[in-house]
């Protein structure tokens, strides 16, 4: 936000006047650019780190948890191959000094392209949080009685499968 505001600022040009350059307003530009795709990264990411939370208590058999964990990877590497051909890494790295949009595709397909990108970015911070998960799990960190939330002991716990399996 006070990126946003800034780079008004030095868009404007009056409040500025001399201070601002063209070097100056296309650096906010670019950062604006950049920061709203890292930013687009980073929600997915953070999304993601729920799905585990949000899924724990779900009751699935194991082959509808196959199936979900299926499709949530299919639909994870159309995400990637997206991200990667409409050239995000070029927006977020500054390669591209800015970000052109495609007037010619339809308004609901972009959309549905940006929900399949953040479901990539989502699926990643998913499989971080089983892996922090499951490794906290071995090594046996803060998961005794006193402050597990969910009434079970540690090896009933450990020995349930609920939620989603991914991977």
């Amino acid at each position: 936000m006070a990126d946003n505001a800034g780079s008004g600022n030095w868009l404007d040009g009056q409040r500025f006047g001399a201070v601002a350059s063209e070097a100056n307003i296309s650096s906010w530009i670019d950062s604006i650019l950049s920061m709203s795709h890292w930013a687009f990264v980073l929600m997915g990411l953070h999304l993601g780190l729920h799905v585990p939370v949000m899924t724990a208590k779900w009751k699935m058999a194991n082959k509808v948890k196959w199936v979900v964990s299926v499709l949530f990877c299919i639909l994870a590497g159309i995400g990637l191959f997206l991200f990667l051909k409409n050239g995000m890494p070029d927006y977020m790295f500054f390669r591209v000094p800015f970000a052109f949009l495609d007037y010619e595709k339809a308004g609901g397909l972009v959309i549905f392209e940006n929900i399949l990108m953040l479901l990539f970015w989502a699926f990643i911070g998913t499989q971080a949080a089983l892996l922090c998960r499951n490794l906290q799990r071995q090594l046996g960190g803060n998961l005794n009685e006193d402050n597990n939330p969910y009434g079970k002991s540690e090896p009933e716990r450990l020995n349930e499968h609920s939620g989603i399996r991914i991977c």
